[in-house]
């Protein structure tokens, strides 16, 4: 336990200065380049992408080095519990291995409908942004004739638009915590119930149940 968490600790501190530079790095690489980009270079950019990128994409470089290791770690992990569980119970172990497995193909769903509502977002938030620099570049012209309400209701339509996906996005991540959360537990029953069930003499001692639920 002590040396899991020390481990643990350590990972996350190395991941968090990893990202940390990664994402400076990134957005200093964007701000410079956008200051040397010809006139033809900058024909379709505007600031809000500019911004997006800088505040928003970097954000998720930083993020992924702190899940990224997932990709290789989780399946490691998934085969150990496994080779332990049929040490421990036999092949009963291969029940609560094929929920953990079956559910990858739904959360991979899941993250889909995940991007496609960021990008519709990240749209969005371009065109609130675009409208409040245009705003501002031109705030003499919007003072004389009074453009402060229009220019009011168009960043609220947006931001409108903008808020309605966050809150959709937010839901779908909800129902992926639910299935994180709940995964394990299902896993477990299965487990319990196929090990007692397949044969009369197996029996769920304290020593048992306590290794399949902290392994699963």
């Amino acid at each position: 336990s002590m040396t899991n968490a020390l481990c643990t600790h350590r990972y996350q501190l190395l991941s968090y200065q990893t990202g940390i530079v990664i994402r400076t790095a990134v957005a200093c690489a964007v701000y410079e380049h956008s200051l040397k980009l010809s006139p033809k270079g900058r024909e379709g950019l505007t600031s809000g992408n500019v911004t997006n990128l800088v505040a928003t994409d970097t954000q998720k470089l930083f993020e992924v080095f702190q899940q990224g290791h997932m990709i290789w770690a989780a399946p490691l992990g998934i085969s150990i519990v496994v080779v332990i569980l049929f040490v421990l119970i036999g092949p009963s172990s291969f029940v609560g291995a094929a929920i953990l497995i079956g559910l990858v193909p739904l959360s991979k769903q899941v993250v889909h409908v995940i991007v496609r509502i960021r990008r519709k977002r990240v749209a969005v938030a371009d065109e609130r942004i675009e409208i409040i620099n245009a705003m501002l570049q031109h705030i003499k012209v919007t003072k004389l004739n009074n453009y402060e309400d229009r220019f009011e209701t168009r960043v609220r339509e947006a931001r409108a638009r903008e808020m309605a996906l966050i809150r959709k996005e937010q839901i779908v991540w909800g129902f992926t915590m639910v299935i994180r959360v709940f995964t394990p537990v299902v896993a477990s029953f299965a487990t319990y119930t196929t090990y007692v069930l397949v044969d009369e003499g197996n029996l769920m001692t304290a020593s048992t149940v306590f290794t399949i639920a902290l392994l699963l």
